[in-house]
């Protein structure tokens, strides 16, 4: 479980002035309809309550990978632009909708000799997951890599650690590789590039440093992978995302069951709701899951601004994933 106060620093190494800083966010509560405040449900999911999260700080948004702990109370979530990362606390009401955000903090990602990364070459983190026993894994674009910052508690202000990532990621598009990272039930990763394409379908990879194993993963027409997260189940869930200037940014949820992750799979999801215009809809970047109090299975959205204040929204949206 993700304990707040122990993310400690950020780039630590190099001093308090790299610490994770404190920083003011608004939260605005959104029904998922505009035009029907009282709509409960997206085909097979059942809305928990959304925010729509602002802050003046300079490295707020961008926010492209998402961790939520086993209890719901913390939020981790790494950008794709500037080198950052957010620490932050979740409130919820009565019925366990979503309420609020607080306690937010923001730090710096730090490269393999502990310095910050700022770059954009070197900072488009876009997938983030917890890894077995201790750690989070972090995957980057345009410099194709996957780092593991080796203590959970810690954060990700520590020196990275380099972890092997499949050698056919560095054929990607420097803007389309790894989006969508999870960890399944076993301990093995489910990798889904963004780009790097087999007919319709997007190359995927299954297992673990030197036991990588490929396998084809097909999104709806027009969409790609942008995350995924393991379900309780042991299914995985993966978030796929498009934009048009007709139809503006959609989003949809699909679910892979863990009996099709095998090597040279062709693997496609089903369908659970679809995100579009009225409803509330971003660019949503990152998806988490856990159980909830009750054993309802739980489900987090939360979108990438692309630091464009003015036209996108910072988003977390919450359901239930009816299963039945």
């Amino acid at each position: 479980m993700l304990v707040a106060a122990s993310l400690l620093a950020g780039c630590a190494s190099f001093g308090a002035g790299r610490a994770l800083q404190p920083i003011a966010v608004r939260s605005q509560a959104l029904p998922l309809d505009p035009s029907q405040p009282a709509r409960p449900s997206l085909g097979r999911l059942e809305y928990r309550g959304g925010l729509w999260l602002e802050s003046e700080a300079p490295r707020f948004g961008g926010w492209s990978g998402l961790a939520i702990s086993s209890d719901g109370k913390t939020l981790v979530a790494v950008s794709d632009e500037g080198g950052g990362w957010l620490s932050a606390r979740l409130s919820y009401d009565r019925s366990g909708a979503l309420a609020g955000l607080r306690d937010a903090r923001l730090g710096l990602l730090c490269d393999t000799s502990g310095r910050p990364i700022v770059a954009k070459a070197e900072s488009d983190a876009e997938a983030l997951v917890q890894l077995p026993g201790d750690g989070w894994l972090v995957a980057f674009e345009r410099r194709h890599r996957l780092w593991r910052y080796p203590n959970l508690r810690r954060g990700l202000g520590q020196a990275a650690r380099e972890f092997e990532a499949p050698s056919e990621l560095q054929q990607a598009p420097p803007n389309g590789g790894l989006e969508a990272l999870a960890v399944l039930h076993d301990g093995r990763l489910l990798a889904l590039s963004e780009e790097l394409a087999e007919g319709s379908a997007r190359v995927g990879w299954l297992g673990r440093p030197g036991g990588w194993q490929r396998l084809l993963y097909e999104p709806a027409p027009e969409f790609a992978a942008a995350d995924a997260a393991t379900l309780p189940s042991g299914d995985v869930l993966v978030l796929e995302r498009a934009y048009s200037p007709a139809l503006g940014t959609r989003a949809r949820l699909v679910r892979v069951p863990v009996a099709a992750l095998v090597p040279g799979a062709y693997l496609r999801g089903e369908l659970l709701g679809e995100l579009e215009r009225p409803l509330q809809v971003d660019n949503f970047e990152g998806v988490a899951a856990r159980r909830g109090r009750h054993g309802e299975t739980l489900v987090y959205l939360l979108s990438d601004d692309n630091f464009d204040h003015q036209e996108q929204r910072t988003l977390l949206l919450l359901f239930t994933l009816r299963e039945s």
